[in-house]
Order: structure tokens, then C-alpha cells, then sequence
């Protein structure tokens, strides 16, 4: 039986330097946890995995792999629960300057992953992180991926495999802070992930300013310049919020969401989802015209996303991750591998 846990990360930044205020570009998901002995929370031991959710794996017995290793900045430190993001902490792996750096860690067995959480170094270089590529099993599944110095990047990943490699396709310097991995079993009794076709579902909001209703959140037209293609709500909403009802209960994963960008982004900043009522993600920043993923496992129909404050929210497109259940798997997409150089 595999022991899973959830990684709540904090922000930060690459090298040795002085160190920087923290960036805020970070997401936690809260999940039932117990003190162990060094203090640290860690996700209480499951006896079976619960339902079809997904769940943080405990990446930390594993022995990782980069494709070398500079000032002791072994592979391990990116799985070992250490979310400091500066150097001197000692809890950032790093390579040498090379040609397509890799780091990677092989699972026990084929998951069905659907988000990768990657923490960027943060008190220099994190420019040396952004542009990185997600591959399973040697396929991409996210590509020129854009984090911040300092930033924990959550990241969509669809995918079913054992080995997990993030790589920078150029000549430059590896640094990762931390690692996770959100997945399924591969027992579970799941289609494999992938985003829901939402067109046409019923969705509700809170309240509604004129004519910018629920329905455009799930229109299929994520420009976020113009307030035409946005739901929004009042600026008198007590508690503005919005939904849509999937068709039936499903396992899901993570949402992605774009934030207008005309105006009004950081009154969505700090919002929270929840999944028929269950909160899955709480307090997640998101800047003005930003488009983030978001993990939130959790088993359910009714996608809530709610605003931090009175006022007006404004979303301009939703996606949601989910898999049905079934005893069927359907086969993924056939893409080019990326071949790394050997360590």
C-alpha cells in the first residue's frame, strides 16, 4: 500500500544570493492531516484509497534523478518536504549549466497523474526555470510552462505512466525547490482525465451585472480584454459565487480558470472551489488577466467557484478536469517523445 500525502508549498526563488520577499503566486489545498514527531502535518495513513479521488502522491521514499549535480544539490531534495525556496536551506536540487537539464522520478507503477506542482527557487535565477516541459513515460504533457522566481507552479498534466521528467530544452542551469504529483491509482476505476466539455451546462451565479451572465464562463471564448466575453457580478453581491453542474457525479481534478483583464482582476484574487459544497482549494491568488490551473480533487456534479470578498467577480472561462467513472480505459492520444540526453 502506498502512503500519500499532501504538499503544501510556499513561495520562493534559485542560486546563491540575498534573499527576496516571497512571491505570492501560490495555491494550497487543505486535506485531513496529523502532527509527526519533527512537528511537520503529513496526510493521516489511508486504508484504502478514498473513492475515485485523486490524491497528492508521497513522492518522498522514491530516488529521483537529474542529469548531474552542482554544489550538492542532489535530485532528492526536490521530494524530501523541505519547502524552502532559498538555497542556504538546503532543500533545492541543481544541476550544472548544460544542454536540456533534466530532473526526474520514476513511480511505482503506472498513475493516472493529472497535475504536477513545481516549486522555482527563490532567492535568484528563477528565469533559469521558466519555459520548462512536463513529460510521462518520455511524451510532453505540458510545454514552455512560464513560472516566476519564487512561484510554486501548479500545472495540468493528462497522462498515464511511471516515470515523470521536467526538463529545460535549452542550455541553462536546472534548480526545482519541490515536487508533487496529483493522480489516481492505477487500480482506479476511472477513464483516464481530461477536460470536460462543459458547453451548454447549466451554470448559476450569485447575481449578474446586465446582460454578462453565468453561461459565458463556458462559452469557449477565454478573451479576457473584453467585459463582453465575462461573467460578472454586482458590485453589491454579499457573497458573489458562480457554478455549473456537470451531468453527472464525476472525479475531478483541477480547474483552470482565466481572470478578466481589462479591469477588476484582483477582486478574484483569493478565491475559493468547491465541489457539491466540499471545499477542494482555498484562498488562491490569481493575477489580474491570468489564466492558472488549480488542483482540486474531489468527487462530485457542482463546481463552485467563490469570491473572496463582497463585490464583483468576474470569470471570462472555466475548464474542469475530470474523469468518469468506468472499467474502461480509453487509450491517449499518440504524441512525439522528447529524447533527453543520458545522465
Amino acid at each position: 500500500m502506498y502512503v500519500f500525502t499532501l504538499l503544501v508549498v510556499t513561495a520562493g526563488r534559485l542560486r546563491r544570493a540575498r534573499s527576496f520577499p516571497a512571491h505570492p503566486a501560490v495555491s494550497a489545498v487543505s486535506q485531513s492531516t496529523e502532527k509527526g514527531r519533527s512537528g511537520a502535518a503529513r496526510q493521516l495513513p489511508l486504508s484504502a484509497w478514498p473513492g475515485p479521488s485523486p490524491a497528492w502522491l508521497d513522492l518522498s521514499y522514491l530516488t529521483p534523478d537529474q542529469s548531474s549535480t552542482a554544489e550538492g544539490g542532489v535530485a532528492a531534495r526536490a521530494v524530501d518536504g523541505n519547502p524552502n525556496v532559498l538555497w542556504d536551506a538546503g532543500g533545492c536540487t541543481l544541476t550544472n549549466e548544460e544542454m536540456n537539464p533534466f530532473w526526474s522520478v520514476t513511480l511505482p507503477s503506472k498513475f493516472k497523474i493529472a497535475l504536477v506542482r513545481v516549486t522555482n527557487r527563490g532567492d535568484c535565477c528563477g528565469e533559469q526555470l521558466s519555459g520548462f516541459t512536463v513529460l510521462v513515460d518520455g511524451f510532453p504533457c505540458a510545454q514552455d510552462v512560464a513560472i516566476a522566481q519564487g512561484q510554486s507552479k501548479d500545472v495540468i498534466c493528462l497522462a498515464r505512466g511511471k516515470n515523470v521528467t521536467i526538463t529545460v530544452p535549452r542550455l541553462e542551469t536546472l534548480s526545482i525547490c519541490e515536487f508533487s504529483v496529483l493522480a489516481a491509482p492505477p487500480g482506479a476505476d476511472l477513464r483516464p482525465w481530461g477536460f470536460a466539455d462543459l458547453a451548454g451546462l447549466q451554470t448559476q451565479m450569485s447575481t449578474v451585472d446586465g446582460e454578462a451572465g453565468a453561461a459565458r464562463a463556458i462559452d469557449g471564448n477565454p478573451f479576457n480584454m473584453d467585459p463582453s466575453s465575462c461573467m460578472m457580478t454586482t458590485s453589491a453581491d454579499p457573497s458573489p459565487w458562480w457554478s455549473v453542474t456537470l451531468p453527472r457525479p464525476s472525479a475531478i481534478a483541477a480547474i483552470r480558470i482565466t481572470n478578466r483583464g481589462d479591469c477588476c482582476g484582483d477582486s478574484l484574487s483569493g478565491f475559493s472551489v468547491a465541489v457539491d459544497d466540499q471545499p477542494c482549494a482555498e484562498g488562491v491568488f490569481i493575477w489580474q488577466g491570468a489564466t492558472i490551473d488549480v488542483p482540486c480533487p474531489a468527487f462530485g456534479s457542482v463546481v463552485k467557484i467563490a469570491g473572496p470578498q463582497p463585490g464583483v467577480i468576474s470569470l471570462c472561462e472555466v475548464w474542469v478536469v475530470t474523469a468518469d467513472p468506468s472499467a474502461s480505459l480509453e487509450p491517449l492520444p499518440a504524441l512525439p517523445p522528447i529524447e533527453l540526453p543520458p545522465p
